[in-house]
């Protein structure tokens, strides 16, 4: 779910709250669940942030490519429409442009992929073909914050946004230079443990967990040099598990 400040302000960024197991955006990878039992579990996911949110969020859905068939990604995409969403994520196994138009002709909700999808000119290829409404990008996947600025400005070329994928520093300041985009996303998020893809590597009061989320649904952009955060080197030394060196 999403707070939503409509300030437009990119010096506080609006999250996209991403829970670990079962919330309306949902990040499970799972090969062992029936495609129609996630398609199932995605609707009464969605159906629950949209009550539970009455109003004051947004409400989005990411199976994460779980769905293996167009039948159930169209079955969970009418549950999109149902409530509102505000876009659904990487319905489907594969990232075919054709299988995709299918769904953006008959869902409402708009459509967000390329996640998975690595190179500048494959991203813009599928957008180009019709498969999708927004674009992702990644700095820790997608040649740094270069590349995701390029995706970006061909996003905002073509009229589209680019949702900028997953959190951190270097995520924070992409998503505070870039004007076609809405959301920061928390996650994967867990109410008792925090957010185990960031450890606390961080000497200042930076953090990557519900913490860090301010009374306006934001957190902020670090403002210090370089990616604006300090890094606790002896915290890491002490949890440091193999070193390699690259030449």
């Amino acid at each position: 779910m999403a707070a939503h400040d409509g300030a437009g302000s990119r010096h506080h960024l609006p999250v996209a709250a991403a829970a670990a197991d079962t919330t309306a955006m949902t990040h499970r990878r799972t090969g062992a669940t029936g495609s129609s039992a996630l398609s199932r579990r995605g609707f009464l996911q969605a159906a629950g942030a949209a009550e539970g949110a009455a109003g004051r969020m947004d409400v989005m859905t990411d199976p994460g490519k779980s769905l293996r068939t167009l039948a159930d990604a169209l079955a969970l995409g009418r549950a999109c429409d149902d409530v509102g969403a505000y876009w659904w994520e990487d319905p489907m196994r594969d990232d075919a442009a054709f299988g995709h138009r299918i769904l953006r002709q008959r869902v409402r909700t708009p459509l967000l992929m390329t996640e998975f999808v690595r190179g500048l000119e494959q991203r813009v290829a599928v957008a180009l073909d019709g498969g999708t409404d927004f674009l992702r990008s990644d700095p820790e996947l997608d040649m740094g914050i270069t590349g995701v600025m390029k995706t970006a400005h061909a996003a905002e070329a073509l009229g589209i946004d680019l949702e900028v994928h997953a959190s951190g520093p270097a995520q924070r300041h992409c998503m505070a230079a870039i004007r076609n985009t809405n959301y920061y996303e928390l996650g994967l998020l867990d109410p008792e443990t925090g957010n185990p893809l960031h450890p606390p590597v961080y000497t200042d009061d930076y953090a990557e967990d519900v913490t860090a989320l301010g009374p306006d649904g934001c957190v902020g952009v670090p403002s210090g040099p370089g990616l604006g955060v300090h890094y606790d080197w002896d915290w890491m030394e002490a949890h440091r598990t193999d070193r390699a060196v690259f030449t």
